[in-house]
C-alpha cells in the first residue's frame, strides 16, 4: 500500500495507537531530515538486541537482569525520555522513506520468511543487516487505547 502515497514517506501503525499531538506527522518529518540517514527507520518503540542478536530473554535470570539493565541482555523501549538508536523499531508503528521501499523484498526470501515477525524483516532490510541503525523517536506524543 505504501507505493500509492504520493509523499515521501510512510508510516504504519497498529489501529488502537493514536495519534495525540496534532503536528505529530511533522515533527516525525523534521526528526527524520535531521537525523535520519540511508536505510533508517524512526517510531516510539524499539529493541536493542543482545547477545548474539537475540529479541527476547531466554530465561528468567535474563528476564531479570535485562530489567536491572545488564549488557548483552535485549532492552526493550517504548516512549524513552530521549531518543535512543536501536536495531529494530517494531511494527506498532513504524516511519521511514517511501523511497526505501525498493530494499525490502515482496516476495519471501526462503522458509518462513514474513510469517512471523515481520516488522524484524523490515527493519534488518532497511538497515541491510546493521545493528543500532534506527531511531526510537520522542518528537511525537502517542497513546495505547487498547481496552
Amino acid at each position: 500500500m505504501g507505493t500509492f502515497a504520493k509523499n515521501d514517506y510512510i508510516m504504519s501503525h497498529d489501529d488502537d495507537l493514536l495519534i495525540t499531538k496534532e503536528d505529530a506527522l511533522e515533527l516525525l518529518v523534521k526528526e527524520y531530515e535531521e537525523r535520519g540517514h540511508k536505510g533508517m527507520a524512526i517510531g516510539p518503540y524499539g529493541v536493542i538486541l543482545g547477545k548474539n542478536n537475540l529479541y527476547f530473554p531466554k530465561n528468567v535470570l535474563s528476564k531479570g537482569l535485562q530489567k536491572l539493565g545488564s549488557s548483552g541482555i535485549p532492552k526493550h523501549l517504548s516512549f524513552p525520555k530521549k531518543s535512543v538508536r536501536v536495531d529494530i523499531i517494531k511494527g506498532r508503528m513504524i516511519f521511514f522513506k517511501k523511497e526505501e521501499l525498493n530494499n525490502i523484498p515482496i516476495l519471501p526470501q526462503g522458509p518462513d520468511s514474513f510469517v512471523l515477525c515481520d516488522d524484524i524483516v523490515i527493519n534488518g532490510h532497511l538497515a541491510h543487516g546493521a545493528l543500532g541503525h534506527h531511531l526510537v523517536t520522542t518528537k511525537a506524543e502517542w497513546e495505547n487505547s487498547r481496552y
